[in-house]
C-alpha cells in the first residue's frame, strides 16, 4: 500500500506541527503516569484552538463542525497530538462518539450531539467495562429494560475513565432477557447528571482517575438509544476511528523513544561515556526502533483500510495488540539500560526524561482502554480468521 501523503496532507501536517510547537511548551506537555487537572485543562484549551481552525474534527463533514477532509488527516492530527505530548482531552467524544453517531445515529442525534464534540464544547466518557467482564463488550449485568417509551438502567460499570469531567456517557447495556454470547447489548448516550447515576473514585496505576459507576433505576428516554436494539457491540467494533486512537498512543510513546535515543547518544546518568557507546545498548535501540516502525505501519494500515471501508476491525486489533506489547518491550529495555534511575518519578532532580520511562512502564500494566491482549487476539480470531468464540 502507498503510505505517501498528498501535497495537501503534507501541508496540513506541516501547519499543524508548527502550530503545536508554538502552542505546547515543554512545561505544559503530558508526562506518562502523571495526570493532573492542570494538564487536562490545558488539553481542553488546545482543543478549542484546534476547533477554531476546524482542525479538531478535520476528517469529518463540515456540517458537523469538521473540515471535510479524510480519515488520513484525522490520523495525522492524532499522531501529531501524541508526538507533541499534548495532554489528552475530548478523545472519547472525538474518536468514539462522533464517528459512531455519524454512522448509526438518527438525524436528531446527529443534530444534537455532533457539532458540540467537533467544537470541543462537551466532554464524554465511555462505560463499556464491568467488574466481572472487563472490556469484552459482552452481554452485561448492566440492564436496560423497556418501560413504555423509556429505558430503565440498573447495574454497574467500572474503569469509567474521565467520568468526573464528562457531560455525557457512552455506555453498553443488555436489552435482551436471554441474550446470546456477545450479543443482546445496546448502545446509549446519557447525560451524566441523570438522577440515579453514582460515581465512586477508582484510581488507576497509570496515574489516571476512573470511576466505579452504579446505576439505580436510571430512566432514559428512548431517544438515547443509538441505532437499533441489540447491535451495540457491532457498532463499537466497526468504528473506523479505533485506528485513530492507536495512532495517538503510538505518537506519544514514539516521542519518548526518540527522546530516550537522544539521551543515550548525548549523556549517561553517572556522567560517564554516552550509553549508546555500549554495543548492547545500540543493539537494543535498533530492535526497538524496528518495533516502533512496525507499530506505526500497522496503525496506518488500519486507518487506510478502515478509511476505505474495506476492513472488519482486524487490522486495528493487530495494531492495538502489537502496540501494547511494543511499549512494554520499550519500557523494560529502557529501565534495564537506565538502571535505578529509571524507577524515579517526575519531580526527582535525578529523574531522566521527566520520569516518562517509569510512567510508560506503569501504564503498560493498565491496558484495558483498548481491550486486553487476550481480547485483541479473540477479535483477530473471530473477525480475521472466522473462528468461533469459545470458552466464555
Amino acid at each position: 500500500m502507498d503510505f505517501d501523503y498528498s501535497p495537501d496532507q503534507l501541508q496540513f501536517k506541516t501547519e499543524l506541527r508548527e502550530f503545536l510547537i508554538a502552542e505546547v511548551p515543554e512545561d505544559k506537555q503530558a508526562v506518562f503516569g502523571l495526570a493532573t487537572e492542570a494538564q487536562y485543562r490545558f488539553g481542553r484549551e488546545i482543543n478549542l484552538k484546534l476547533a477554531a481552525r476546524r482542525w479538531l474534527a478535520v476528517g469529518f463533514p463540515e456540517e458537523y463542525g469538521g473540515d471535510g477532509k479524510s480519515l488520513i488527516e484525522q490520523g495525522i492530527l492524532a499522531e501529531e497530538l501524541g508526538y507533541r505530548l499534548v495532554p489528552e482531552a475530548g478523545t472519547v467524544g472525538l474518536n468514539v462518539v462522533l464517528p459512531t453517531i455519524m454512522a448509526f445515529g438518527s438525524s436528531e442525534q446527529k443534530e444534537t450531539y455532533l457539532s458540540p464534540i467537533a467544537k470541543s464544547q462537551v466532554e464524554y466518557c465511555q462505560a463499556f467495562s464491568e467488574p466481572n467482564i472487563g472490556s469484552d463488550r459482552a452481554p452485561s449485568g448492566l440492564r436496560a429494560e423497556r418501560d413504555v417509551g423509556d429505558y430503565v438502567l440498573n447495574g454497574t460499570q467500572t474503569f469509567t475513565g474521565n467520568a468526573f469531567h464528562a457531560d455525557y456517557m457512552f455506555l453498553l447495556a443488555s436489552t435482551e432477557s436471554h441474550p446470546e454470547k456477545n450479543w443482546g447489548v445496546s448502545l446509549f448516550v446519557i447525560d451524566t447528571k441523570t438522577p440515579g447515576i453514582n460515581l465512586q473514585p477508582n484510581p488507576l496505576i497509570n496515574g489516571e482517575m476512573s470511576t466505579h459507576t452504579s446505576f439505580d433505576n436510571v430512566r432514559l428516554p428512548g431517544s438515547c438509544l443509538i441505532g437499533v436494539e441489540n447491535r451495540g457491540r457491532e457498532y463499537t467494533m466497526t468504528n473506523p476511528h479505533n485506528a485513530i486512537s492507536e495512532l495517538g498512543r503510538y505518537g506519544a510513546v514514539r516521542r519518548v523513544f526518540d527522546d530516550f535515543t537522544d539521551f543515550c547518544n548525548d549523556s549517561a546518568p553517572d556522567g560517564g561515556q554516552p550509553l549508546a557507546e555500549h554495543p548492547l545498548v545500540r543493539h537494543q535501540l535498533a530492535q526497538r526502533r524496528l518495533g516502533m516502525e512496525t507499530w506505526k505501519l500497522l496503525s496506518w494500515q488500519g486507518v487506510s483500510i478502515e478509511g476505505h471501508l474495506s476492513g472488519n476491525g482486524t487490522e486495528v486489533a493487530w495494531a492495538c495488540l502489537f502496540g501494547s506489547q511494543e511499549r512494554l518491550r520499550f519500557a523494560e529495555m529502557a529501565m534495564e539500560v537506565l538502571g535505578p534511575y529509571a524507577t524515579l518519578r517526575n519531580g526527582s532532580h535525578l529523574v531522566p526524561l521527566l520520569g516518562n520511562i517509569e510512567g510508560i512502564h506503569r501504564e503498560t500494566l493498565n491496558r484495558q482502554s483498548s481491550g486486553t491482549a487476550d481480547i485483541q487476539r479473540d477479535n483477530i480470531a473471530q473477525m480475521g480468521l472466522g473462528m468461533p468464540r469459545l470458552g466464555y
